[in-house]
């Protein structure tokens, strides 16, 4: 059986009470056999979260916040399909954001 993945999205580019406790939750689930990706913001001092979650063993990968537009709402659906398409890649079956 293969290993169960789970992807956190982390919201904030910084380092908040947030991607402490996402942080502290993946630990666990990993103890319980899950393997975890975080999703970190491309946005500024997000290094400093990035950083955090490789120091605790996990990978990361960065992502495109984009606001929904009643007038244009294409970009926002086109984001959340490169997402998807990623977690279909990367054997994600849960997201946590």
């Amino acid at each position: 059986m293969s290993r169960r993945v789970i992807a956190h999205a982390l919201p904030w580019g910084n380092v908040g009470g947030t991607e402490l406790a996402t942080l502290r939750l993946a630990e666990a689930l990993r103890a319980g056999g899950y393997a975890n990706r975080m999703l970190v913001p491309h946005l500024p001092g997000a290094q400093d979260v990035a950083d955090l979650m490789r120091d605790h063993g996990f990978p990361v990968s960065r992502y495109h916040q984009v606001a929904p537009r009643k007038a244009n709402p294409l970009p926002f659906f086109a984001n959340g399909a490169r997402l998807a398409a990623g977690f279909l890649r990367d054997g994600v079956g849960l997201v946590h954001g």
